[in-house]
């Protein structure tokens, strides 16, 4: 079995991937930059596990995320900008 897990601002979740799933999704699972997982959700002694039963990659949709926040400073500005 993997875990992994999941963090907002509410709290962590853990995703619980079968080896199986795992091992036919691996590629998918290790280099998608947006990955989208479906599973059944389950709640155990205050603790929230994702089970997965599948993934989706949505890498190629991470150009529509817009960033509602302040410019980011470079860390290779000049010191006189």
């Amino acid at each position: 079995m993997v875990f992994s897990t999941l963090e907002d601002e509410t709290s962590p979740a853990n995703i619980l991937v079968w080896k199986d799933l795992f091992e036919a999704n691996r590629r998918l699972v290790m280099t998608a930059s947006l990955l989208v997982v479906h599973g059944k959700l389950q709640h155990a002694e205050g603790v929230t596990h994702l089970v997965a039963q599948g993934f989706e990659d949505l890498s190629d949709r991470l150009v529509d995320l817009k960033y509602e926040g302040p410019a980011p400073k470079s860390a290779h500005a000049s010191a006189d900008a």
